[in-house]
Order: structure tokens, then sequence, then C-alpha cells
């Protein structure tokens, strides 16, 4: 088990940054992903610093991802297929897009584009979200207040459990305002795991 003591969070500031995005962490939402639409998808699993990642895409952007910590490909497939009928899966050997690179430290220039369906607060949240860079972490009351809904922090730790596409859509920055980490789909201890990598091995430290 992972020692939640051994991790110091380095607090983000939104009244610091007027950046719409962080350079050190270049994903963008560009779109909706439609997924109740008929349409195919491809995926493929890529090497993470704590554990690998599921992502599934279209021709333009990425609709989908999920750590593979404690399921493996084919129960993430499973309920992805049930979720998303209306798709059709095609495995592949690797991505178009730059995200192994990005989640293990490495430089990327290009934008990582994302398409994600929400409603119109989780989609403020998520949107701001992306600010914050790795290596830094925000609490759930002044990510609220930075997508324009002061009082809605405990609406923001339903966004995050909704984010259909975590580690790019960096659910894990998001801590309680006395430092502990809260809550984690894959776990508290993959959360702080994830963030202590990122201390160590973020663009801007």
């Amino acid at each position: 088990m992972m020692t939640k003591t051994l991790w110091q969070p380095r607090w983000f500031s939104f009244d610091a940054s007027s950046s719409p995005a962080s350079p050190c962490w270049p994903v963008r939402i560009v779109a909706s992903a439609h997924l109740d639409q008929a349409g195919s998808l491809d995926y493929a699993v890529v090497k993470g610093p704590v554990c690998p990642l599921l992502v599934a895409w279209k021709p333009t952007a990425i609709v989908l991802a999920q750590l593979l910590c404690h399921q493996s490909v084919g129960d993430v497939l499973a309920d992805w297929q049930d979720r998303y009928p209306s798709q059709h899966w095609s495995a592949k050997s690797h991505l178009p897009f730059a995200v192994e690179a990005l989640l293990n430290g490495g430089e990327v220039r290009d934008i990582i584009p994302l398409a994600m369906d929400g409603t119109v607060f989780q989609q403020s949240v998520w949107t701001t979200l992306l600010r914050v860079p790795s290596g830094q972490v925000v609490s759930y009351a002044d990510l609220a207040a930075a997508s324009g809904f002061p009082r809605g922090s405990r609406a923001v730790g339903s966004a995050m459990a909704a984010n259909p596409i975590p580690a790019l859509v960096p659910c894990h920055r998001v801590i309680r305002s006395d430092g502990q980490p809260g809550n984690y789909g894959s776990g508290t201890d993959v959360k702080v795991h994830m963030l202590q990598w990122e201390v160590v091995h973020c663009c801007d430290k």
C-alpha cells in the first residue's frame, strides 16, 4: 500500500495563471464525442508510469480512456461495448497521438485533442482542469470556483467521477482542501502514486 504521508501537494493557483491551458499539458477538448451515434472507434494500450492506459479514439480525437490498474483490457472493452453499442471497435498497435510520451514526462509539441460528451457544468469543469499542469494539484472548491460555480465543490467530485478520459483529463490532480487525496476511480493509492511521480517528472520542476 502507498503511504499517503510521503507526498506533499504543490498547489496550483488559477489566479496566478491567465493561460487557458498549461503548456506542460497540451491537451484540449475540441469537440463532442457523440458516442450515441453509429460510428467506429480504434483502441490501443499505452504504457504509463503507474498503470497502462487503454485509449479509444476517432480519427480526429480521443474519446475514452481507462487506467488498467485493476482491470483487464477485455473487462474495460466489454464495459465500453455495453455502454456504446452503436460503435464498431478495432484494435490497433499504436495511437496517432503522443499520449505515451505525455504520460511519461516526454516533450509533446502537438495538441492532443479530446472529444467529450457532458453537461455544461461538466464541460466547464473538465476544460478548466486542463489548466492544471503535471506536478501540481487543485482543491475541489478552487476548481469549482475557477469553473464559474463557486458553490459547486460537491458537484465537481461528481464531474471527476464521470470523466470518460482519466489521466488525460487529470482528475487525479483534484484533491481535498486539507491536502488529503480524496477519492479516485482507480483507487486512492493509485492517485497518490501518480501525483508522487508527477512531482518528480513534471516539465516545470
